[in-house]
């Protein structure tokens, strides 16, 4: 025994050299060639193994091997430092929702100090995800401490954004506005632009009035003093500020750099200077553009335009029997044509539950293209099976009830998301009964506004940069809308911007009635929506009462979009618009 016990030192002795002198496989070659189950100390031989295993990036043979591990451990801390490790090796395989439940462990085994470093962990993981339930629950602790304050009320904060919650965003900015003299000028800005991106202009003005005597030479300050002003109407104001300083003179740390040009060209157009809002547009899109020049998108469009849509509807009809009950509607179009406002004024309706764009359809591509690796979406809905559409439409209700957070049995569900259009062909294969919202607006409208706006930068943003992009694309798009709805039989209802401004309750009631809903009294949505936080670039438009001010705005830019007029004839002539409107 005491001949076996100094063997196994001894190869204890040798396994820790090896792994001292980084050569990982010769150690794990070693360990499995000893009788672990014979030795005194089995946690330490399989911790080592767990060691080499970490060392050497093998992922899945480590979370099961640190699985074994915790099965031997004899005291907390060591049971602690096996959940962590495990938890990164979770992570690392994209196993998030595990790696979470194991820092949670470690937390609920510890709950001190000694483990903040797994509750900040944890945060950023649920963050990735967007699982901010968890983050409400783990970040307010970490927010006492002077360490992790500024980042615990920043995810608070978002999290507030997350879940629609003005009231309780205001309240948590003006807890981190509190400490305004210990943050750094990142921080200040982001607190000023919430503030203005959520039409409280009047705390973003208190605020800067807080920090004038330091910042009041700085550029970014500037910026936010000119948006600050805009947004009260001060467009003169704003102008003089931003021509007192130049894009150049912004730090590093500013992004995205564009806002600079984005509210000149706003400011400009309020004072109908038109030429020089255009000209500030153009540098903005000339910028991201730049920026975003090695970014990869996929024309989606063009992938369905190369397989049989035929195809796609014999697929349809074979499986249409594995329906879900649930009442789904899709709202499609284009972006900037009224899909926000739409969206705002159902929510108000007791028997429908809105997505203001989400990611559950994206949700079910990425789960496509796991069951296909080896065929690109969409050629892969060519080869679905109905196991498969039943197993996408599980991804879709999973994703629908974490973002919901609620039981929506008996609700209408409206999934708002524009860009969806491209995927049309997907979800009707998905949920043949689904009825459809097309939003549409004056082509020229629309595509003007896409092209004033800085969007943040996704597979579909990326078409619309610069404003030929945003013609292209708009071309592209509706050409696909019409051919798949001869190829498809959709249940839709076309909403135009025009009519909804104009005659919201008479618009509303057409809606509810082609949903097979009772009609509501009509209200008006914007003091509504005081309270509600709005994700989309539509935020502080539809904060307003409706105006009609964005009508036709396409006719003050007549001579600057000239030549994208022969991009929109075909849908113009389709949907009733003239160049006369």
């Amino acid at each position: 025994m005491l001949v076996n016990m100094r063997i196994m030192n001894k190869n204890i002795a040798k396994i820790n050299k090896l792994i001292s002198d980084k050569k990982y496989s010769r150690a794990l070659s070693l360990l499995k060639k000893t009788n672990v189950e014979a030795t005194a100390d089995v946690f330490e031989f399989k911790r080592l193994e767990l060691v080499c295993l970490v060392k050497l990036s093998q992922h899945k043979l480590a979370i099961i091997k640190a699985k074994e591990v915790l099965a031997n451990v004899a005291c907390k801390r060591d049971e602690v430092n096996v959940l962590m490790v495990l938890s990164q090796e979770l992570a690392k395989v994209n196993r998030i929702s595990e790696s979470i439940a194991c820092l949670a462990q470690i937390i609920t085994i510890d709950d001190s100090l000694n483990t903040l470093n797994a509750r900040v962990k944890l945060c950023n993981l649920a963050k990735t995800i967007s699982d901010f339930k968890t983050i409400e629950l783990y970040a307010p602790k970490l927010v006492s401490t002077q360490a992790y304050f500024i980042f615990a009320q920043m995810l608070l904060c978002e999290s507030a954004v997350y879940h629609g919650n003005k009231e309780l965003l205001i309240k948590r900015l003006r807890v981190l506005a509190n400490h305004y003299g210990v943050l750094a000028p990142l921080n200040l800005a982001y607190i000023c632009h919430s503030y203005c991106k959520y039409n409280e202009y009047a705390l973003a003005q208190s605020f800067l009035a807080k920090l004038e005597n330091v910042y009041k030479n700085e550029a970014w300050f500037v910026v936010f003093l000119a948006m600050t002003e805009l947004g009260l109407n001060n467009n003169n104001v704003a102008i003089k500020l931003l021509e007192s300083i130049s894009i150049d003179m912004l730090p590093p740390w500013f992004e995205p750099k564009e806002l600079f040009y984005k509210l000149l060209g706003d400011a400009y157009e309020k004072v109908k200077r038109y030429d020089d809002a255009f000209l500030n547009f153009t540098c903005m899109a000339k910028m991201t553009k730049q920026k975003n020049a090695r970014f990869r998108k996929i024309d989606v469009v063009a992938e369905y335009n190369k397989i049989e849509l035929d195809t796609i509807g014999v697929q349809i009809k074979n499986y249409s029997d594995c329906n879900n009950e649930q009442n789904l509607v899709f709202m499609l179009g284009f972006p900037r044509s009224g899909t926000t406002l739409l969206d705002v004024n159902l929510e108000q309706h007791p028997d429908i539950v809105t997505l203001s764009e989400t990611d559950t359809i994206l949700s079910v591509i990425e789960k496509l293209n796991k069951l296909y690796p080896k065929l690109k979406y969409p050629e892969s809905l060519n080869v679905v099976t109905k196991t498969d559409i039943s197993t996408l439409r599980d991804v879709y209700f999973s994703r629908l009830a974490t973002l919901v957070g609620e039981n929506v049995t008996g609700k209408t569900i409206v999934d708002k998301m524009p860009i969806n259009t491209v995927h049309l062909p997907l979800i009707k294969l998905l949920f043949p009964t689904a009825k459809f919202i097309v939003n549409l607006r004056h082509p020229l409208d629309v595509i003007l506004s896409c092209f004033q706006q800085n969007f943040l930068i996704n597979n579909e943003m990326a078409f619309l940069i610069t404003l030929d992009d945003c013609a292209k694309r708009h071309q592209q798009v509706f050409t696909f809308l019409d051919t798949v709805e001869r190829h498809f039989s959709i249940d839709s209802i076309v909403i135009r911007y025009e009519d909804l401004v104009t005659d919201p309750a008479g618009i509303l009631m057409n809606v509810y009635k082609y949903l097979g809903l009772k009609s509501i009294e009509y209200k008006s949505h914007h003091k509504f929506i005081k309270e509600k936080v709005i994700k989309t670039p539509s935020s502080n438009q539809v904060a307003q009462a409706l105006y009609t001010s964005s009508q036709y705005k396409w006719k003050n830019y007549r001579g600057q979009i000239a030549s994208i007029v022969p991009y929109v004839t075909d849908t113009m002539q389709k949907y009733g618009y003239t160049l006369d409107d």
